[in-house]
């Protein structure tokens, strides 16, 4: 693996490091064991229905890009499903590390990963993509796809066009997710104002179909404000 940072060894796991990257959670790093409680007791359904998939497709090895704390990842990997994250954040990643185990974490570049092309039958991207700018979020993509055998799946969790459905429940929870969103404007601009911009283009399904990527299946969380979608790789 080339990769073109320096490294540091850390328990179990190797934690390779460009130091000239910002890490905008570090402003927030004492919040950040609630997105592990959030996949826990919210989400269960989402790392659950994708090893599924994953494993009746016949999926050994997969990359998690933007794996955030590692929990996705670490799920997988108890599956039996060997998975290898990769996050630009120092703190994210911190906390992926205390429950690594054989995991391995990478500190690097979406839009430049550090992985032979084809070699993961499958990568995935979760709640990440709604937040970067639109070329960013191309490239993230386009080197999932070049990471991922012809053939493999790329899978992809993130916002409908909100509220998802138009029960009060899907409501409610859509002004939930919106006011989350809003709050990043204290530590992180950028991601408000991109999240923005993926919701007047339709969400997850619009960004989708924008880029020419038609579902192999799709699954809906919380109402209908959650997608998780797989594309089958070209």
């Amino acid at each position: 693996m080339d990769v073109g940072h320096c490294s540091l060894d850390i328990g179990r796991w190797t934690f390779y490091t460009d130091m000239t990257v910002k890490d905008p959670y570090s402003a927030i790093k004492g919040s950040l064991p609630l997105l592990d409680h959030m996949h826990r007791f919210l989400l269960p359904g989402i790392s659950r229905d994708m090893g599924a998939f994953m494993e009746r497709k016949g999926l050994k090895r997969v990359l998690d890009v933007a794996c955030g704390t590692g929990y996705t990842a670490c799920a997988l990997h108890r599956r039996g499903i060997k998975v290898e994250g990769v996050d630009m954040s120092r703190e994210m990643l911190l906390l992926a590390a205390q429950k690594a185990g054989d995991c391995l974490f990478v500190r690097g570049n979406g839009t430049s990963l550090p992985f032979k092309t084809g070699s993961f039958d499958g990568a995935l991207v979760s709640l990440a993509l709604h937040e970067m700018l639109p070329a960013v979020r191309a490239a993230i993509w386009s080197e999932m796809e070049r990471a991922v055998r012809p053939g493999g799946y790329l899978f992809v969790l993130d916002f409908a066009r909100l509220p998802g459905m138009r029960s009060l429940f899907s409501r409610a929870v859509a002004r939930v997710i919106l006011s989350v969103e809003r709050s990043t404007l204290k530590f992180d601009p950028d991601h408000w104002h991109n999240s923005e911009q993926f919701q007047k283009q339709g969400g997850l399904p619009g960004w989708l179909a924008k880029v020419g990527n038609e579902p192999a299946r799709t699954w809906d969380y919380l109402g209908g404000n959650l997608v998780l979608a797989v594309v089958k790789n070209r």
